[in-house]
């Protein structure tokens, strides 16, 4: 898949740093919870442990 350079570079250190940790803590907006999600997360994660927080959960709509 084709990345901005910028994203490569990220996605490149997140795999450096994931060695060394036991599990991730994702923040994610709680208004569009799968659209700002970490690109490839499934993939990047699947061997650790993962804690998925909610930001702006107080602006969500609750119904949805």
């Amino acid at each position: 898949m084709w990345y901005p350079g910028h994203i490569k570079k990220a996605k490149g250190k997140i795999k450096t740093y994931l060695k060394t940790v036991q599990g991730i803590l994702e923040l994610v907006d709680a208004r569009a919870p799968y659209a700002s999600r970490a690109y490839e997360y499934e993939d990047l994660f699947k061997n650790k442990e993962r804690i998925i927080l909610f930001n702006k959960i107080d602006i969500a709509d609750e119904k949805i």
